[in-house]
């Protein structure tokens, strides 16, 4: 190679050509996913010159993001989780998502800077139902507001609450002085 030449990389992906055995024992880290939900990637960062193949990089210095593939919807009603394992230099290990791989914007990347054979798997989860509940508080009726005498009984119930909001109100500024 000489001072001066121009030297292009390129992130190589394709089809991983596993055995069962392998395929097998990555799927199985995914917590899970079935094989036919999974995919399996060979990606290397390859070197040329000019248009010529010069030779491949299974690591780099630093991590560097490549587009994996377009996320899809699963059925109504579920929530999709992807899952992504790396088999470098013979040894499986399951990816962390934000980490070593994210989803955004419907697409997946990897972040790394090992590069060989990786699994993209996804399993649907039944979607949690947020349902509430309205609850209806009625009071008895007693017909204290009808008559006179019963003023002062209406006013001592007043009076009452009143208290029990007082102080539940003074043990909120007591719980808001000790934090």
């Amino acid at each position: 190679m000489s001072y001066g030449e121009v030297i292009n990389t390129q992130i190589y992906k394709d089809e991983a050509y596993l055995t069962d055995s392998q395929r097998a024992e990555m799927v199985t880290l995914m917590d899970g996913v079935s094989m036919d939900n999974t995919k399996f990637y060979e990606i290397d960062v390859d070197i040329y010159r000019g248009a010529d193949w010069i030779g491949g990089l299974s690591e780099v210095k630093k991590p560097i993001r490549v587009f994996i593939a377009e996320t899809t919807d699963p059925e109504a009603g579920y929530t999709r989780k992807y899952y992504m394992v790396s088999y470098h230099r013979g040894e499986p290990e399951l990816l962390e998502e934000g980490v070593d791989f994210e989803v955004v914007d419907g697409k997946i990347y990897l972040i790394s800077n090992k590069f060989s054979v990786f699994a993209l798997g996804y399993k649907d989860v039944l979607a949690p139902v947020v349902t509430s509940t309205t609850y209806s508080v009625t009071a008895p009726e007693t017909g204290a507001n009808t008559a006179a005498e019963d003023s002062a009984s209406v006013n001592a119930s007043v009076a009452v609450l009143g208290a029990i909001a007082a102080a539940t109100l003074g043990g909120v500024a007591v719980f808001a002085k000790r934090k």
